[in-house]
């Protein structure tokens, strides 16, 4: 009996350590997997070669927003201007 004990201890013991050790490296993986993806993505340099690229196709210098807030005024202003003088136009043509 104290045999049997000790068997079926000594088997539970190896079962709860595989266990035990496959949670640790299920765990590690959900802890290090988002830093990984955090790190690489978010490095200068992979910004530089990738997202910038990517953007000046989709942006063109001409179609870019507005870096300062005296272009975007600039721009807003124009904008405002051109929307009166055609509102103007359309109600002078009625």
């Amino acid at each position: 009996s104290e045999n049997a004990r000790t068997v079926t201890a000594s088997r539970l013991s190896t079962k709860m350590g595989r266990k035990s050790a496959m949670e640790i490296m299920r765990m590690g993986v959900y802890v290090f997997f988002p830093v990984a993806v955090f790190y690489v993505f978010n490095y200068p340099d992979f910004f530089d070669k990738f997202v910038e690229e990517k953007r000046r196709v989709f942006l063109p210098e001409s179609n870019r927003p507005p870096l300062d807030i005296e272009e975007n005024r600039r721009i807003l202003l124009e904008r405002l201007k051109q929307r009166k003088t055609e509102g103007e136009k359309n109600s002078s043509s009625k």
